[in-house]
């Protein structure tokens, strides 16, 4: 008789465990993320940089090539370095041959690229220095060397193209980050010699027979608009751009260029929107060239990269987006870095890694960006430089992101997707060398699906599929 009634109690808690969940989540709000039915800008490519080729050379490590040229990438960042020159503003032979060979490499898996500047030569400089030094004193490209500077310019395509026979960039950076001077090789510029400069290197671009190649710019730090790093919208001459009301500097400028670091660390929405508005204004493409998760440890990298992303992508309507480097190549683990290790022997890859390549294989060029709203307080979907929320729609699929980067566990229904059926990839561990895990296949019916979980600190990405086109 006992044992009838423990067994008809224990049938009883298991009921009530089935219908509560036995996760102890049956308590949690289910929220509801909507995806907007408005097209925002259209997505043109995504990008990364393989390795710091200053001092590493990506022919000779083929784990860093495969990590980098299969993510899914469409476009490929090169750095022109203080090794490609001598001491006099020559070609240094040593350092322009493995740029080429990452140039050879990066044509050998089918990618266009483009090429940023980290520094003129040292002996065109207030100091002849590649990188930095001591105390407050920056470091500009003298004004006589201006023309020399432009010259070298041509002198490196020249190598590249004649002397190599290789590919050209489709666009060129002439200042990576024109107001950093860090421990790295860097150049100080402020808004009239950064105009100046510009104008004067695309003029002589295209008297060398390089008219083809784009110049983008600034490429600033991001968008804190103060006197130090992250001057984007001040080398264009503040609010609205009006150096760009510069003819010759207008045409000279193809592109928009920036960063999206933030190391204020919060910066203005006032300062964000300063850059947003000068862009809309003036109609070119935006490219966001790098960024890696590195102002704070606030959140694991996965989650830091990826809010970081959409914000870039639902708010600053971003057409390019690149990540820095994919491999240390040093066997460092970097917050740089989406890998680390030698890559020739091992490579180690972080979450963030494969939620990249995640993104980058399911969202299409041609993808257009689209908001998101939710009903759940904790999730940021308003404009904000870290963001949780944002989706993308082509001809063949619909992409959702989302975050959770709270310490609760969240319930939550979709709605607004386009599609028969979805594949519902996440990740909520900082282990490396685990990809994402496919946790469901749900149907999509009447454009939502139901009760999705979102662990503590993570990253879902919903891709649905099955997209009718008359």
């Amino acid at each position: 008789m006992r044992i009838s009634i423990l067994i008809v109690i224990l049938v009883v808690l298991l009921a009530q465990c089935s219908k509560k969940g036995i996760s102890g989540n049956s308590n949690i709000k289910t929220a509801v993320a909507t995806v907007s039915s408005l097209d925002q800008q259209t997505v043109k490519g995504w990008g990364c940089c393989p390795v710091w080729i200053d001092n590493i050379d990506i022919s000779t490590q083929p784990l860093s090539q495969h990590a980098a040229y299969q993510m899914g990438a469409t476009i490929i960042r090169l750095s022109e370095t203080a090794g490609t020159r001598d001491e006099f503003g020559n070609i240094s032979q040593n350092g322009a041959d493995r740029l080429c060979r990452a140039i050879q490499v990066t044509s050998n898996y089918g990618f266009h690229y483009i090429l940023s500047n980290w520094s003129p030569p040292a002996c065109m400089k207030t100091i002849a220095v590649n990188g930095s030094v001591s105390g407050d004193t920056l470091v500009y490209l003298q004004t006589s060397k201006e023309q020399a500077f432009c010259d070298f310019v041509v002198k490196l395509m020249d190598y590249i193209s004649i002397t190599k026979g290789l590919p050209l960039p489709v666009a060129y950076s002439l200042q990576n980050e024109p107001t950093c001077q860090g421990q790295w090789a860097g150049c100080i510029y402020d808004s009239a010699q950064y105009r100046r400069v510009t104008k004067r290197l695309r003029a002589t671009l295209d008297a060398a027979g390089y008219a083809a190649i784009l110049m983008l710019g600034p490429e600033d730090g991001g968008y804190n608009n103060g006197n130090g790093w992250n001057w984007s919208v001040g080398l264009l001459g503040g609010n609205d751009f009006p150096s760009l009301n510069d003819t010759a500097f207008n045409r000279a400028i193809a592109a928009f260029a920036s960063h999206s670091y933030d190391w204020n660390p919060n910066t203005s929405i006032v300062n964000y929107d300063a850059w947003i508005n000068g862009c809309e204004l003036w109609g070119k493409e935006r490219w966001q060239t790098e960024y890696c998760y590195i102002e704070d440890t606030m959140s694991p990298h996965a989650v830091g990269t990826v809010r970081r992303f959409i914000s870039d992508m639902a708010y600053l309507k971003n057409n390019y987006w690149f990540t820095w480097t994919v491999n240390d190549g040093y066997g460092h683990d970097v917050p740089d870095a989406l890998c680390f290790g030698d890559g020739v022997n091992y490579l180690n890859r972080k979450p963030a890694y494969y939620v990249l390549k995640r993104l980058f294989s399911s969202i299409p060029v041609g993808s257009k960006v689209r908001r998101m709203l939710t009903t759940d307080d904790e999730l940021v979907t308003q404009n904000a430089g870290r963001m949780d929320m944002v989706a993308f729609a082509s001809d063949t699929n619909m992409v959702a992101v989302i975050v959770n980067p709270t310490s609760s566990v969240k319930k939550t229904d979709i709605n607004g997707l386009v599609g028969t059926k979805a594949l519902v990839y996440q990740v909520s561990s900082t282990l490396n060398n685990t990809d994402m895990t496919l946790i469901s296949s749900p149907f999509i019916s009447a454009g939502s699906i139901s009760i999705l979980s979102l662990p503590v600190n993570s990253v879902t990405i919903v891709v649905a599929f099955g997209i009718s086109r008359k």
